[in-house]
């Protein structure tokens, strides 16, 4: 099996030596006598346990962003009657939103997926994985159709087709 470290002796030539590597992240550090020190990226598209943990992390931070939109707009529907006429009226409401679990069950949801999302960013290209945050409307559709009782449209359908294939091209060039 090739190595990363063999990959970037292959493209550097004889005249570098690895000095690290960071499999994590697929990079390699090199350091070559000529041009001092260089990173050399690896696709992560070609390594098929990369994208793996890609899809796996990007699934959960979606579906946990998903969930959290839909327990807030639950804990909004329990708030029968209110509406932002002003913004006095949002300091009014928040003492009862502060007492929702929805609202707080949401809100932490929000609160994980936001923490999910650094750590995917640490880890992966923003060019590769924020496309996949699409994914979060897939949910959004599903969930609202499962949880809030909502009615699935043809365009909602046709929506999640497109994502589907646009997700399809994104990860297999």
């Amino acid at each position: 099996m090739i190595q990363i470290a063999d990959i970037a002796r292959w493209i550097l030539g004889s005249f570098a030596t690895v000095d690290e590597v960071e499999q994590g992240l697929k990079k390699v550090v090199v350091r070559s006598w000529t041009t001092g020190m260089i990173k050399v990226s690896i696709l992560m598209c070609y390594n098929p346990p990369v994208m793996r943990h890609l899809l796996t992390w990007m699934f959960i931070y979606t579906l946990v962003m998903a969930l959290g939109q839909i327990f807030l707009k639950m804990g909004m529907s329990k708030m029968a009657g209110f509406s932002l006429q002003s913004t006095k009226d949002a300091f009014l409401i928040l003492p009862g939103l502060l007492r929702s679990p929805y609202i707080l069950l949401g809100a932490g949801l929000m609160a994980a997926s936001f923490v999910l999302w650094l750590f995917i960013l640490s880890w992966f290209r923003l060019s590769l994985v924020f496309p996949l945050t699409a994914l979060t409307f897939v949910f959004v559709v599903l969930l609202s159709y499962f949880m809030l009782g909502e009615k699935m449209l043809i365009q909602n359908y046709a929506g999640i087709v497109l994502i589907a294939f646009g997700i399809f091209f994104l990860l297999y060039k």
